[in-house]
């Protein structure tokens, strides 16, 4: 598959860019005091090949922020739920975004994205490079491009967002709130089928022997 002409799509009106609020956005952080954090380390999926500007990765929801997070980095699947330590919910924390003005995205989504040639492989897929060149192409393409909306792989009815370093997002301080004590996350918790783990008891690796002394797993929160 090909990275497409941006340029010319979006001057023929084939590349939808879509109108975003940026206080609509959130994330879910480690170290809360330093974000809005635009990566440049090229590990992630919309990242700059070149490394020359930031991208940030936010969604519209707490359940594709917790699966694109802590699913996505520190579960294991057993038994028929996530297992996942409970220090990976205790040291996170919710941010919200905020702009001066609208954030304009790239929508590679549903049929925008197939009117662009393209398919769920930008959301999906594993080849990186593919999606970091689609990254670097219409933010050289599309100067008021600030980012991109893609589907959530992990939570496939859900949308992520890919900022650029250009759109100017940050994070309100007075809008940031521990994980822990979100009212939500007990509900969170059930939805996702998630059991949180006790910290001296992660998840065994699987093929790993488990010992016959190890705890019941049980729900800590």
């Amino acid at each position: 598959m090909r990275v497409p002409d941006f340029a010319a799509l979006h001057h023929d009106g084939k590349l939808r860019l879509v109108e975003r609020d940026a206080s609509s956005l959130l994330r879910l952080s480690r170290w809360p005091a330093t974000e809005l954090y635009f990566g440049r380390s090229k590990v992630s999926r919309f990242d700059d090949p070149l490394q020359q500007y930031g991208v940030a990765y936010a969604t519209r929801s707490l359940e594709v922020a917790f699966a694109e997070t802590v699913l996505h980095e520190s579960a294991l699947y057993e038994a028929g739920a996530w297992m996942v330590p409970g220090s990976m919910v205790r040291e996170r924390s919710i941010v919200h975004l905020e702009a001066d003005r609208t954030l304009l995205l790239a929508d590679l989504t549903g049929l925008s994205l197939k009117a662009l040639g393209l398919d769920n492989q930008v959301s999906a897929g594993t080849d990186y490079g593919f999606t970091w060149a689609i990254s670097r192409a219409l933010h050289e393409s599309v100067p008021e491009c600030d980012g991109i909306v893609y589907v959530s792989r992990h939570n496939n009815t859900g949308e992520a967002v890919a900022l650029f370093e250009r759109s100017g997002a940050r994070v309100e301080p007075s809008r940031t709130q521990h994980l822990e004590s979100h009212a939500a996350l007990p509900h969170l918790l059930a939805l996702l089928g998630v059991e949180l783990l006790p910290d001296a008891d992660p998840p065994a690796l699987p093929g790993a022997e488990t010992s016959s002394s190890r705890p019941a797993l049980k729900r800590i929160r």
